[in-house]
């Protein structure tokens, strides 16, 4: 049977390998012609936009309030410095501590801030009093005595963190010991004896070593404390400054007293000696107490005496009543005969 072209439908001798009518190698065939895609309708395209839209829409609108609400449960789940970078866009606005380091740092430097004008002080005091051959006039002695006395009063309120430990006793310590300096110069410029010259350099000594204790304890517990710091420096000391100390802890409540009879008013108590306070004088001695009883007694007995003098002055009076009864008795008789 002869075998005719595929392409043309020429019949085909034996053994050919070409059509002779289109020419065709018979051994090629023909490549498919790939059939186009249907094209997209153009209002397809735009549904397709628009839903994609909405749901990135809905998506924002309802993660976006409960990521706000849950605050830091973001920052829970980020860690390295994708944490950090976070707290300090948090903290920026708000810049509340974080961490226990962070807390402590704050009270730190809350302490700080507070204890630097009595540190600045006690320096100048320090290198007014080294001078040498330094004199205290009249007017000085009463300003540095008011100056320490006001510092000793703000080293007692100050509240001082548990991280500082013995920083507050050290700080009053010192003030203590300025003013021991002060009076011991004093003393020495009336009076000039080596021993108060010795006070004078020893209390002068403790004050400075006092003072240089407590800064340099504030400046190791902020070393220590800066490796776990997550706030930046603006922000801890506006945290600092805004701080308030905390209330100081309630007075305790006094026990309750069980109720005792009370004495009755007609019977006063014996006065003893030593609760007597005279009036006149502010000294309780015992020459007052003895001359105040004495003074009792005296009042008592004029009592006594005035009140015999009024018997007798009501006796007389009855007397006298007595008698003009019997003259008025007598005048009526005489009255009678008469008639």
């Amino acid at each position: 049977m002869m075998k005719s072209c595929a392409n043309c439908g020429t019949e085909l001798p034996e053994g050919a390998q070409v059509c002779p009518g289109c020419g065709m190698k018979l051994a090629q065939t023909k490549k498919p012609v790939p059939r186009l895609a249907k094209a997209l309708h153009p209002y397809a395209v735009m549904a397709y936009v628009v839903a994609l839209s909405c749901l990135l829409v809905f998506l924002h609108l309802a993660i976006g309030p409960r990521g706000k609400a849950e605050g830091g449960s973001e920052s829970e789940t980020v860690s390295g410095e994708g944490n950090k970078g976070l707290l300090s866009r948090l903290s920026e606005e708000t810049p509340v501590p974080r961490t226990m380091a962070d807390k402590q740092y704050v009270n730190l430097l809350a302490f700080e801030q507070k204890a630097s004008p009595i540190f600045s002080k006690l320096m100048e005091l320090d290198s007014e009093l080294s001078k040498p051959g330094y004199q205290i006039s009249d007017s000085r002695w009463q300003e540095l005595m008011s100056i320490l006395n006001t510092l000793s009063a703000q080293a007692e309120d100050l509240y001082v963190p548990p991280v500082l430990g013995q920083c507050k006793p050290g700080l009053r310590n010192s003030v203590n010991e300025a003013k021991r300096a002060v009076v011991s110069l004093r003393s020495y410029q009336q009076t000039p004896k080596p021993e108060l010259k010795s006070a004078f350099e020893e209390a002068l000594a403790l004050s400075r070593s006092q003072r240089n204790y407590c800064q340099s304890l504030i400046e190791l517990v902020k070393k220590k404390l800066s490796p776990d710091i997550t706030l930046k420096p603006e922000q801890l000391e506006k945290a600092a400054r805004e701080l308030k100390p905390p209330l100081p802890p309630p007075p305790p409540e006094a026990p309750p007293s069980s109720t005792q009879p009370s004495s009755p008013a007609s019977s006063p108590q014996p006065t003893s000696r030593q609760d007597v306070k005279p009036t006149g004088s502010g000294f309780n001695y015992p020459g007052a107490v003895s001359g105040q009883k004495d003074t009792e007694e005296d009042s008592d007995e004029d009592e006594s005496e005035m009140d015999e003098g009024d018997e007798d002055q009501g006796n007389d009076e009855e007397g006298v009543e007595q008698e003009n009864g019997k003259d008025l008795n007598h005048s009526g008789e005489d009255e009678e005969e008469e008639e």
